[in-house]
């Protein structure tokens, strides 16, 4: 184990509870638990790895690390570790004093007193159509399995499938459950919010569109 980037990780880890527990009276919606959450999803855990396995970590950038910046692979961590800590600082910053600016306007905790019907029926077609081309093109693959084991090729496979064109429909049902989820607060809401984003990061993740997913 490299004790350097296990600390970072750690570090990483402390920092982005810190983020999401920073602003304790606004909803769990609000843009800084937002993004803190996906910061601990997105880095946390591939750090870790890295910390007990080398390996882990992406073939040609350490081949670039050794052969050309000649820097170790745990000094390389600690300045990115500074560097995503100052500019995590400042986004949570940007928020805080945005927020301070229109905070006369802002009101976290009433209902939004939306049409809800509207935007059921805009989660139930954007979801049909975005797993419809997700569902056509795992077929023309030949199974779900043909996939999964092929994941490296994932280029080769999405040649010449169009149907993968409606994926962002499927954000834009989970952005409409938030709204849904905001107007009026439930278990069951909260429950499928959850449920949906799962499913969403695994339709753009074996697809290889995770950076478009956590755009």
């Amino acid at each position: 184990m490299d004790l350097s980037i296990f600390i970072v990780a750690v570090w990483f880890l402390f920092l982005y509870i810190w983020g999401m527990r920073l602003f304790r009276k606004v909803d769990v919606f609000f843009p800084s638990k937002i993004m803190s959450f996906i910061f601990l999803v997105r880095n946390v855990p591939y750090i870790f790895f890295t910390a007990f396995d080398e390996s882990f970590f992406n073939e040609r950038v350490l081949r670039y690390f050794n052969n050309y910046a000649n820097i170790a692979l745990d000094w390389a961590f600690l300045k990115y570790a500074f560097v995503q800590t100052v500019a995590f600082i400042s986004l949570l910053a940007g928020i805080y004093y945005g927020s301070s600016s229109f905070k006369p306007s802002l009101d976290y905790s009433r209902s939004l007193n939306i049409d809800r019907k509207p935007l059921f029926l805009s989660v139930f077609i954007c979801s049909l159509i975005a797993l419809a081309g997700y569902v056509s093109f795992v077929k023309s693959l030949g199974g779900i399995q043909v996939l999964l084991t092929n994941l490296h090729d994932r280029v080769a496979l999405q040649s010449g499938q169009h149907g993968l064109k409606l994926r962002p429909l499927l954000g834009m049902s989970t952005v409409f459950l938030l709204i849904l989820q905001k107007d009026k607060k439930s278990f069951f809401g909260y429950l499928l919010i959850i449920c949906w984003v799962c499913l969403t990061i695994f339709v753009f993740s074996s697809t290889g569109a995770e950076r478009i997913l956590f755009i």
